[in-house]
């Protein structure tokens, strides 16, 4: 018997993933996101499952699997970081859920319940379930990310993002083979500038605004790009603040150094820059010389905050990351 392949979400869009692997009566859930728009959009109701698997834990990769574990009590297979990334990503959901008064899709129980199905997995780690051998590759997106690998009756290589360039942070995905590819596509389509001319560019920015008395407001991702960045400027010598989800999650990676590919880079770089912690603390953040903060997508979080006290400063800038 052939396996079947049913896409929940994100198969034209953006965001929302999801996928249903069947293969002789028994079907696996692979990936269970949401789209973080106003108000939140979500895949297809998932059938009843007994095994699912996560790539890694951005919102629209992860952010509706709580609604699927909860009920189902299914193991989940990932990454311990993805896992731990992943569960301050659902209850953040629901604390936007609430707070917007959008309908809650899954309960803070349905998370517990998630977090005790995990089993998991490192990179390179091989399992045999079902009708298949499962191994985790490294996908290069951010710290955790994990393309799978299913052989059964043919090769299924299924990876989220991925990166195939190494950064300051993570290793490059290299190459597996498979006969069917499932692969997240996003910016397939473009020729991206050189890295490093692209990194000279944004460093001398910074110094530009920063010698005329400006400072950088940089909204970031909390999850990998924030971390980025941070290593990318930890050499500077400037004033330099982190606000918001991504002072925890870059907490998490220090815990985890096996994911990373310089450790030590993180870890100065976190010496390197002062957290904010309280109001009186986001006050002071706003003399500096540099601002890294979420949200990346200038749609909610600290950097709102930033923006409303140097929206009309020329001398400041906002620099687009993400």
């Amino acid at each position: 018997m052939k396996t079947e392949f049913r896409f929940l979400g994100g198969a034209d869009m953006v965001g929302r993933m999801g996928m249903t692997m069947e293969c002789k009566g028994e079907t696996m859930l692979v990936e269970y996101g949401m789209s973080p728009s106003k108000p939140p959009e979500y895949p297809l109701q998932a059938p009843r499952v007994k095994h699912a698997f996560l790539t890694h834990s951005h919102l629209d990769h992860c952010g509706m699997m709580p609604a699927v574990c909860g009920r189902d009590r299914c193991e989940l297979f990932t990454t311990p970081l993805t896992a731990e990334v992943g569960e301050i990503m659902m209850h953040d959901s629901l604390k936007i859920a609430k707070a917007e008064n959008y309908p809650q899709p899954y309960s803070a129980g349905d998370i517990e319940r998630t977090m005790k199905s995990v089993v998991p997995l490192e990179f390179e780690d091989e399992i045999e379930l079902d009708h298949f051998d499962v191994r985790l590759h490294n996908a290069g997106h951010v710290p955790g990310a994990a393309m799978f690998e299913f052989k059964g009756d043919t090769s299924t290589l299924y990876t989220g993002d991925l990166h195939t360039i190494p950064t300051g942070l993570t290793e490059a995905a290299q190459p597996v083979d498979c006969e069917n590819l499932f692969i997240e596509g996003t910016y397939g389509g473009r020729l991206h500038p050189d890295r490093k001319a692209t990194e000279r560019e944004f460093l001398e920015k910074i110094d530009e605004v920063v010698d005329r008395g400006g400072t950088v407001i940089i909204p970031s991702f909390a999850i990998g790009r924030t971390q980025e960045i941070m290593i990318l400027l930890k050499d500077c010598g400037y004033d330099m603040w982190v606000d918001g989800m991504g002072r925890s999650v870059t907490r998490l990676y220090g815990d985890y150094p096996e994911y990373l590919a310089n450790p030590k880079a993180l870890k100065a770089a976190r010496k390197r820059f002062s957290e904010v912690r309280t109001a009186n603390m986001r006050k002071e953040a706003r003399r500096a010389d540099v601002i890294v903060t979420t949200g990346g997508m200038l749609d909610g979080g600290p950097v709102l905050n930033y923006l409303k006290g140097l929206k009309d400063d020329p001398k400041s800038a906002v620099l687009l990351v993400g």
